[in-house]
């Protein structure tokens, strides 16, 4: 049960200009000053039924008729669907399952909020419980500010050729989290430093391009699963990580008919810094625990990758145009492949997506200024499980998202 108004208010003022000190040489330069307010005012609760003592007794069967009384015979009322705390709570008081003059006390500023549940009429044995786990007020008002910058190099060492080299930086403001634990989280700062060249040889029918990446991602704004204070959530913590790689690039025409494309990325993004939380006892990351301090378990991910960044990465694609007297029918062929990598932040192994190399096929059948085409696919010809989303929760089930089957079909396209 959420009950709360946020909003958000964000301007910014920005210029670029580009100077060319010779006719083959340049200079880029750009500068961007933003500013962002950011507010909440609510509650946020998390109300769930027991079938006895509630989860902070120790003991989720007293008495011990409930559960044979309550959820076994079929007897626990289910919650009305409203946004309104006090209107929630006397909605039991009105069909006298709670006692009358119940209110709802909010987390972290008194007792949890605790109601018995009774058979209306007074009949013992008391049904169970109502609990609020949630995360109770929520009052945040923050204000940010800061100037971005970018500078870059440009030169035509060749006709066709081009040399580049830039450095930028970035922000992306803070904000308010629905988290009595971390209600706020702060911005992220990104520093960027590119080398790349771009290139055309032989007649402007190969293309190679070239790249070499270097940031300091300071801050990212991580969103995880975890356990706090009894129950399921989902904080924002802030992580650094440094990123660098190569990208490769390339498209041949072969013939007139053949273009082969080649895409390469040798990649290495890893976690400098990143604390995880979590009840004592609770938490589920494969990281190393830096132990309990005001009621809650760190956990220090330091050197994991990061998520969905594989080391290496490459797609090859074939594409050949057959000539059938008024019609042309083009065939293209795509093999990706991509190494393990991480889905969540819990780092466990039944979190991470083993490599895998998929296969997808189009054709289709035109003709010059016809105004349709054809086409027949088939995607992942192979069949292949890709683990693309997991999960595990706080009583150790796992699940786990696979991206499609292999898949086919026809597809019309006509213009009109």
């Amino acid at each position: 049960m959420q009950n709360y108004d946020n909003g958000a208010e964000s301007w910014a003022v920005f210029g670029q200009g580009t100077f060319e000190l010779t006719d083959t040489f340049r200079l880029s330069a750009g500068i961007r000053y933003t500013e962002d307010e950011k507010d909440v005012d609510g509650i946020s609760d998390t109300f769930i039924t027991f079938c006895g003592g509630a989860p902070f007794t120790g003991n989720f069967l007293t008495p011990p008729a409930s559960f044979g009384n309550g959820c076994a015979s079929g007897a626990m009322p289910a919650h009305p669907i409203i946004s309104d705390r006090d209107e929630f709570i006397q909605y039991f008081v009105d069909n006298g399952l709670i006692a009358p003059g119940s209110a709802a006390d909010i987390p972290g500023m008194g007792p949890p909020p605790f109601y018995d549940l009774t058979i209306p009429g007074g009949i013992s044995p008391i049904l169970g419980s109502i609990v609020n786990v949630g995360d109770g007020a929520l009052t945040s008002e923050l204000d940010y500010s800061e100037t971005t910058y970018r500078i870059g190099a440009e030169w035509d060492w060749a006709d066709d050729s081009l040399l580049y080299a830039t450095f930028e930086t970035g922000y992306r403001a803070g904000g308010v989290d629905l988290s009595i634990v971390s209600p706020t989280y702060d911005p992220e700062y990104i520093d960027a430093y590119t080398i790349g060249s771009k290139n055309r040889f032989f007649d402007n029918t190969l293309q190679l391009n070239a790249e070499l990446f270097y940031w300091e991602y300071d801050g990212q704004q991580v969103t995880y699963f975890t356990t706090l204070e009894g129950a399921s959530a989902f904080p924002i913590a802030n992580a650094d990580a440094t990123i660098q790689g190569l990208d490769l690039d390339m498209i041949w025409a072969a013939t007139a008919d053949t273009t082969l494309g080649l895409s390469m990325q040798f990649l290495d993004a890893t976690y400098d810094s990143l604390t995880l939380v979590s009840d004592p006892g609770q938490g589920r990351f494969g990281c190393a625990s830096q132990g309990v301090s005001a009621g809650l378990e760190t956990y220090s991910c330091a050197g994991n990758d990061m998520l969905y960044s594989p080391e290496f990465g490459a797609d090859l694609n074939i594409n050949h145009v057959i000539n059938i007297g008024d019609y042309d029918l083009s065939l293209t062929a795509v093999v990706s492949h991509r190494t393990e990598q991480q889905t969540n932040f819990l780092f466990l192994d039944e979190t991470e997506s083993e490599s895998y190399t998929t296969l997808n096929l189009d054709a289709t059948l035109f003709a010059n200024d016809a105004g349709w085409s054809i086409s027949a696919f088939v995607r992942n010809v192979t069949d292949e499980q890709i683990i693309t989303n997991t999960n595990v929760s706080n009583r150790g089930l796992n699940y786990a998202v696979y991206s499609p089957p292999q898949t086919f079909g026809l597809r019309l396209k006509v213009d009109f």
